[in-house]
């Protein structure tokens, strides 16, 4: 009897064989993909994790070494507002300002890569802001970039404009 039913509804048989196979190729599928998103996802986590300590590492080294200098430290960060600075002083704090510039650009471009969210960019903003809210600040400021605009993205240009019209 299941041998005439058989010989009678084969290829139905073997049709619904071959869904269900593929119903389970497909949940098999589905569930490698959603274990390699979440690979992806921790691959990606630790990579933003590592530029951050990166950009922060970078930072530190730099104050340190703008530290290593208390005169230009002062004038950078405008702790001692009543020392008239020397010529040499002041040229090594615009240099040393140039270094910040360029330090907060690179982490401008981190940020529209993508690689740094937003809250970690206004932090770094903000940072910046303090320096460019002092008078060899702000000077520093338009003097390097109004001398090489084109090798700022324009939206750093404008957050660090910014920090000028506060001052």
């Amino acid at each position: 009897m299941w041998q005439t039913w058989l010989k009678a509804n084969w290829l139905n048989l073997f049709q619904t064989l071959g869904i269900l196979g593929a119903m389970v190729g497909l949940f098999l599928t589905y569930g490698q993909l959603s274990a390699a998103n979440g690979q992806i996802e921790q691959a990606k986590n630790a990579l933003r994790a590592s530029t951050i300590f990166s950009i922060q590492k970078d930072g530190r080294e730099l104050i340190q070494s703008i530290s290593a200098e208390p005169k230009v430290y002062r004038l950078i960060f405008e702790f001692d507002k009543s020392a008239d600075a020397d010529a040499e002083t002041q040229l090594k704090a615009r240099v040393r300002i140039g270094q910040l510039i360029n330090f907060y650009a690179s982490m401008f471009n981190q940020y529209q890569a993508g690689a740094v969210d937003g809250r970690f960019w206004k932090t770094g903003l903000a940072e910046l802001c303090v320096v460019l809210s002092t008078p060899v600040g702000s000077a520093a400021w338009r003097e390097i970039t109004s001398k090489g605009q084109e090798g700022y993205q324009p939206g750093f240009l404008k957050e660090g404009n910014t920090c000028i019209q506060k001052a």
